[in-house]
């Protein structure tokens, strides 16, 4: 063979492999080398491709990276999302600094790059797919440079770390193609937000769109429907990072977590037998899944729409802050906290919402060294700021503990599996919505007497009309018509012994006593008033607390007006421990008690007026 021969044969042969070097399955590409449109890197167990594809009905082209096998093609990462080739010129190689670059017809300016500050890459870099989806760029050692997990476009492969880096600050989150057939930039960002206790939020633009919560140990709280026993969530919320991956338990499940471009948070599964992809979750998709759409302090509840009811309701002791609106089903103004409420330092206490996503912690403290609720609640009762409690982590008990300060926003509530959120409410909300009465009356009450808490419990509970009810009328009104402040201060008796003894006043008989008031004086004359205690009595409290209590009770319901204490006087011996006067037969006490009371002290009481009453002396309020 001529020299000539020799040469010509070497040339063609080089052109033979440069024409065929992707003929055989690769996963990687080196300096050498260049990825044209048509060629494609497949990784080593063929779950993934990448080369150049045009989307849906458009005709540009971009570089990405889809399921080799699934038949219906599927992008999971796109390069040149924002720059498209309108060709099929495109073609992906290493530049003289060592960086991946794609470019179009014009090959001196790149419409995509990794853009990796030299030195960290060297000029015999390679570039490889690998079976996770993950496309990485190494340097001759091997180590990883730049990858494409580190720049996620619209979806959540397994084992991608997603979420921020606090040491490099770099913030991997997804974004939403444009269209089916524009990959591009979309409206839809889903990111990890760190301010306050780290969360899960969708956004739209700018604008907080969705919540899915915070990371409470075994699931976001705001996605109790995302618990799989299928699926491995690791969670890391350190000094150096707060990011999630999940991976699959069984290996050969082809799943994607993805951001459409309506901004539908949708987890796809593909199934072989089916040929198609099916999904098993899609949010949000509801009004209760829409950002505060109740407003701040409102809790929505969908289960109302099955009763024909507005979804939106107002946390315990908060009230609507438009009636009007609220009655037009707007529940955007939120609710505010009732008129006349004392929430520091006056008997408050917390109310438990159940199955709850919890409100947005952007303004919430976290304290993980706290061990249980108990410390929790303590923790918040020292702060007259505090309108909130949970915990922070149910994954193995209650641990932790997060409080909210300021307005509650974007609280719901959900079928099952929520989490236990704890209210903040005054004490005339804990006697309504927490005192286990009969006939009517549910829930159980949790505390005995309270410093302060008299005074505007009469003001919400017996203003209101409770003081002309049966049961609880004074007997100079009862008889006569004449209401003074001290029939405010016989009403309060009657109510301070239906907390204590859990039963209602007028639905109570037994022997001769018509009613609980004789019940009571009859116990406390044979020195056993503390067996009318109800259920609801803990431990720590102590039978002196509760006579004591019983005591002020009986001097608040005798039968004469001027030998009952005033308001004021109630809160004084609520709040300290001298000794008490001992009270005399209270009204109203047996079947046979047909004596009229005396009004004479009654009427120079107060200022009085009869039937329609006013009052025109008001203490301790």
């Amino acid at each position: 063979m001529s020299h000539d021969t020799k040469i010509l044969c070497s040339i063609f042969l080089l052109l033979l492999q440069y024409q065929f070097q992707f003929c055989t399955p690769t996963d990687t590409i080196n300096t050498t080398q260049s990825l044209k449109d048509g060629d494609l890197l497949i990784s080593s167990n063929q779950t993934f491709a990448l080369g150049f594809f045009t989307p849906g009905k458009s005709t540009n082209r971009y570089l990405g990276i889809w399921y080799y096998k699934v038949s219906e093609q599927t992008a999971v990462w796109v390069a040149n999302r924002g720059d498209p080739i309108n060709d099929t010129s495109g073609s992906l190689s290493f530049d003289v600094t060592g960086n991946l670059v794609v470019t179009g017809p014009d090959r001196s300016n790149p419409v995509w790059s990794t853009n990796v500050s030299y030195p960290t890459v060297a000029k015999n870099s390679s570039a490889q797919l690998r079976d996770s989806g993950n496309f990485v760029v190494l340097d001759s050692n091997g180590v990883v440079v730049w990858q494409s997990f580190d720049y996620p476009t619209n979806t959540l492969l397994p084992n991608l770390r997603f979420g921020v880096n606090r040491k490099t600050g770099l913030d991997r989150f997804l974004n939403s193609w444009k269209s089916g057939d524009d990959p591009g930039p979309g409206e839809y960002s889903l990111k990890m937000d760190l301010n306050g206790s780290p969360q899960l939020n969708l956004y739209k633009g700018s604008e907080l769109y969705w919540r899915a919560g915070s990371w409470i140990g075994r699931r976001w709280s705001g996605l109790p429907e995302m618990t799989f026993k299928y699926i491995k969530d690791n969670y890391i919320e350190n000094q150096d990072e707060v990011t999630l991956s999940y991976s699959f338990l069984d290996p050969s499940i082809t799943s994607r977590l993805v951001v459409n471009e309506s901004g539908t948070l949708q987890w796809w599964t593909w199934k072989d037998n089916e040929h198609s992809w099916v999904e098993i979750y899609a949010g949000p998709k509801k009004p209760c899944d829409s950002y505060n759409y109740c407003g701040p302090n409102g809790n929505c509840d969908p289960s109302n729409l099955g009763m024909g009811q507005f979804e939106c309701t107002c946390l315990p002791g908060f009230e609507p802050k438009s009636a009007s609106d609220w009655n037009l089903r707007d529940g955007s103004g939120g609710c505010v906290r009732k008129r006349g409420g004392h929430v520091c330092g006056s008997g408050e206490g917390f109310e438990k919402v159940p199955l709850a996503k919890v409100p947005n912690t952007w303004t919430a403290h976290v304290d993980r060294g706290l061990t249980g609720l108990k410390e929790c609640e303590s923790e918040c009762l020292r702060n007259c700021s505090c309108n909130a409690y949970a915990s922070a982590n149910v994954s193995d008990g209650d641990s932790g503990c997060v409080t909210w300060h300021g307005d509650l926003m974007d609280t719901r509530v959900f079928s099952s599996a929520g989490q236990d959120l704890y209210i903040r409410v005054d004490a005339v909300e804990l006697v309504s919505t927490t005192l286990s009465w009969e006939e009517g009356h549910g829930g159980s009450y949790s505390g005995l007497c309270y410093c302060g808490f008299t005074s505007h419990i009469l003001l919400n509970l017996l203003v209101g009309g409770e003081e002309k009810k049966s049961g609880y009328m004074s007997p100079e009104y009862a008889m006569e018509g004449l209401f003074s402040v001290k029939s405010d201060v016989f009403s309060f008796g009657v109510l301070l012994l239906e907390i204590i003894t859990g039963r209602k006043n007028i639905s109570y008989i037994l022997d001769n006593a018509v009613n609980l008031i004789g019940h009571v004086w009859s116990l406390w004359q044979e020195g056993r008033a503390v067996e009318i205690v109800g259920s609801w009595m803990t431990e720590s409290d102590s039978d002196k607390e509760v006579l004591r209590c019983i005591h002020i009770a009986l001097l608040c319901v005798e039968e004469s007006a001027n030998d009952r204490p005033n308001m004021s006087d109630v809160d004084f011996m609520l709040c300290d421990e001298t000794a008490l006067p001992p009270p005399k037969q209270p009204a109203f006490i047996s079947k046979g008690a047909g004596n009229r009371p005396d009004m004479s002290s009654s009427a120079s009481a107060g200022a009085v007026s009869i039937n329609d009453v006013t009052l025109s002396a008001i203490q301790a309020r």
